[in-house]
């Protein structure tokens, strides 16, 4: 073997050493990094189990990962020592005997890098304290369902799909709508279709009121079931004749969905200027109490004239200028100027007001993507969230 071809084997042999590390790290017990070869067979979104020194396991899921390149790893080579020998010994002697005695090589060791976060410990209860290196394997169906059934509480749960890489079904925790939920992501990463996978699971299998601000028009058909034909195209379970009518019945008697719009619609996506509060009102019309003392004022005066008769933006603009004092004047021109007898969302006084008869069904669409102006979706969405407070 030449001193060349020597050399080379012994810096082969240190980089197969220095790809296979395969460790898992913490600083605080929450985020974690990692590094590993390439025959570690997992992607973002996967679910891991890494366990400590400490021999506690933790379950994690990868978040990021990509390769990278670590150059610039300067070694001083002992041949002999990593156990490369002449090729054309018969009784494999150590390289040594050729006279190498030390060789310096420059490597380039490619490695897997990424980043997770500790969803938690798979044994035990208490807080994930800091570590280091740990060991990564990826969880197996039965840890995960384990685990997910202890989070969800040993109940049914929500099942919107199944985990990434498995076959344990994703639930969510009814109980949970009961509070705030957020749910983010860019443009095109499946929030309107996860949403609507959401709403349907709530429909169909609780009893939560709820309210959809509908600014793009998007849960309008919420209430109505696919055809068998439609859900079969992207089902993995196809469903029967039998099936689909059974989840239609059971569908339609759960949801009592309306959908309130502008256009078509179940009901008018109408309310009455009277609804807002005076307050309310002050701020549609962009008056501030100190900015705008005396329109301010003759705004509470005609609202006090009209009484707890329902009224619109039109009867309040006829209120004012009935009045003929330079406050009640100009407070006229500024509805004028802002266009707000226009809208569209406003009920005459002689029509229903949606605050009126939307709280007598369990599901509430309000379509504001029907809406003409913008500003109308922010009055509409204040209003109802203030009867449902």
């Amino acid at each position: 073997m030449t001193d060349r071809s020597t050399t080379a084997a012994a810096r082969s042999r240190l980089l197969e050493r220095l790809r296979s590390v395969t460790a898992a790290w913490s600083v605080n017990g929450r985020d974690v990094r990692l590094v590993a070869g390439f025959d570690l067979s997992i992607e973002p979104g996967d679910l891991l189990i890494v366990t400590p020194p400490n021999g506690e396991r933790l379950l994690v899921q990868l978040h990021e990962l990509g390769a990278v390149s670590r150059q610039g790893i300067t070694v001083e080579l002992d041949p002999a020592g990593l156990g490369v020998a002449d090729d054309r010994a018969a009784d494999r002697e150590p390289v040594d005997d050729f006279g190498i005695q030390r060789a310096t090589v420059s490597l380039q060791a490619r490695v897997v890098e990424g980043a997770g976060v500790v969803l938690g410990r798979l044994d035990g209860d208490g807080e994930v304290g800091a570590f280091d290196d740990a060991t990564i394997e990826p969880a197996d169906d039965d840890t995960v369902a384990a685990y997910f059934d202890g989070v969800v509480g040993g109940g049914p749960g929500l099942e919107i799909g199944t985990l990434r890489s498995s076959a344990v079904p994703a639930r969510l925790r009814p109980k949970g709508f009961a509070r705030h939920t957020f749910m983010c992501g860019q443009s095109g990463s499946g929030k309107t279709f996860s949403l609507g996978v959401v709403l349907e699971r709530l429909l169909n299998e609780t009893d939560l009121p709820v309210i959809i601000v509908d600014p793009n028009s998007d849960y309008v058909n919420l209430g109505r079931i696919d055809s068998r034909t439609a859900i079969n195209r992207f089902a993995a379970t196809k469903l029967s004749a039998a099936d689909h009518a059974a989840l239609r019945d059971r569908y339609t008697a759960h949801a009592d969905v309306a959908v309130a719009s502008a256009r078509d619609g179940d009901l008018p996506l109408r309310i009455h200027l009277s609804d807002l509060t005076l307050a309310e009102q002050a701020l549609t019309m962009q008056l501030d109490p100190l900015d705008h003392p005396d329109q301010y004022h003759a705004l509470i005066e005609v609202h006090r004239e009209l009484g707890d008769r329902p009224y619109d933006a039109a009867d309040l603009d006829a209120a004012l200028l009935a009045r003929f004092d330079e406050a009640s004047r100009r407070l006229a021109q500024r509805i004028s100027n802002l266009g707000l007898a226009d809208w569209t969302v406003w009920a005459r006084s002689d029509e229903s007001s949606l605050t009126d008869v939307g709280t007598d069904h369990r599901v509430l669409v309000l379509d504001t993507g029907s809406l003409a102006d913008a500003r109308e979706d922010l009055v509409l969405f204040k209003k109802m969230i203030a009867m449902m407070s």
